[in-house]
C-alpha cells in the first residue's frame, strides 16, 4: 500500500541551540514541512510513501530530493516549476523567551503553481492514500485552485483521502472554487484542529490583535488522540504493546526491564535508527 503526501517542503534556517538570530554568525541548514514530515514518518515505520511538491531546479532543491531519500521517501513524483524554494527561520526558545518563526515563502514554487502543471497520472500511480492538509491551498490562490484539483483527481481514481486541518471553521462556506465544495467536504478522513480563524483565541482590551495561539495544543491532543485510539484497537486484536513505562510508581521493580524492551523494539521498527 503506497502513500502520498502533498505540500510545501521549505529550507529551515535555525539559530543554533537557544542562540537568538545572529547571535552567532551562523545558522543551521535542513529542510521542513508538515507533509513531508508525515511521508518521513511513514517511511521511518517501513512504510511505501512518497511525496509530492514542486520545485524550482536548483542544487539547493537537489539537495532537499537528496535529503528525502535519505530516508526511503519516493521523490520521482516531484515537479519542477518556476520560482524559488520557501525559507522558514526558526530561533529556537529559551526559559521565558518563546520560539520564533520568521516565513519567507512568498513567489515559491508551489505558491506558483496552478491546476494542470501536474501529471496526476504520474502522481498517482500505484498510490492508495492521498494526505493533503488545510496549509496548502492557504499559501496561494493557485496553490488552492491546485490543491482542490489534487483532492478531486484522487477521488476519481478511488484513492483515500485524508485532509488535516481546521474544518469547524471551514464550516460551510462557500468555495471559492469553480466546484463549490471544499478540501473537507471531499476527503474519507478529516483530522479536524477545530482552531479559529488566525489561531489566537484570547482578547486583549484596547488590542485589535488576539494573543494565544491555539494549533499547538489540538495538534499535541489529536496526536494523542489517534495515538491512544490505536493502542486501544491494536490492544483489542491482542498485538502485543511495547509502552514507556513511568519510573515513579512506588514498588514497580521491572519499570527499568520495560523500558529497554521498548527501546529495543523501537529501534527494530524504525529505519533509521
Amino acid at each position: 500500500m503506497k502513500f502520498l503526501t502533498f505540500g510545501e517542503i521549505m529550507l529551515r534556517l535555525k539559530a543554533p541551540g537557544q542562540e537568538c538570530f545572529f547571535q552567532s554568525p551562523m545558522l543551521e541548514a535542513t529542510f521542513g514541512g508538515g507533509e513531508a514530515n508525515v511521508a518521513v514518518s511513514l517511511a521511518n515505520y517501513g512504510e511505501d510513501a512518497a511525496f509530492l511538491t514542486v520545485l524550482p531546479d536548483n542544487a539547493i532543491a537537489d539537495a532537499c530530493k537528496a535529503e528525502l531519500r535519505r530516508f526511503d521517501v519516493d521523490t520521482k513524483r516531484i515537479v519542477t516549476g518556476e520560482g524559488r524554494m520557501g525559507i522558514y527561520y526558526l530561533e529556537g526558545g529559551a526559559n521565558q523567551r518563546p520560539s520564533k518563526v520568521v516565513y519567507d515563502r512568498a513567489w515559491s514554487a508551489i505558491a506558483l503553481a496552478k491546476p494542470g502543471d501536474i501529471d496526476w497520472d504520474k502522481a498517482f500511480d500505484g498510490v492508495a492514500w492521498f494526505h493533503i492538509t488545510g496549509i496548502t491551498p492557504a499559501i496561494s490562490e493557485s496553490a488552492m485552485e491546485l490543491s482542490l484539483e489534487s483532492v478531486k483527481e484522487a477521488k476519481k481514481r478511488g484513492m483515500k483521502v485524508i485532509v488535516y486541518g481546521s474544518a469547524s471553521e471551514t464550516g460551510d462556506k462557500a468555495s471559492r472554487h469553480s466546484s463549490g465544495k471544499n478540501l473537507f467536504q471531499l476527503a474519507d478522513i478529516v483530522v479536524d484542529s477545530c482552531v479559529p480563524l488566525v489561531d489566537a483565541s484570547v482578547p486583549l482590551k484596547n488590542h485589535f490583535d488576539k494573543v494565544g495561539p491555539l494549533s499547538t495544543l489540538s495538534f499535541v491532543t489529536m496526536v494523542w488522540m489517534t495515538i491512544t485510539t490505536v493502542a486501544e484497537i491494536l490492544a483489542d486484536r491482542g498485538v502485543h504493546l511495547y509502552i514507556h513505562p513511568s519510573h515513579n510508581v512506588p514498588g514497580d521493580t521491572t519499570a527499568h526491564e520495560r523500558l529497554d524492551a521498548a527501546i529495543a523494539e523501537y529501534q527494530r521498527k524504525v529505519k533509521c535508527l
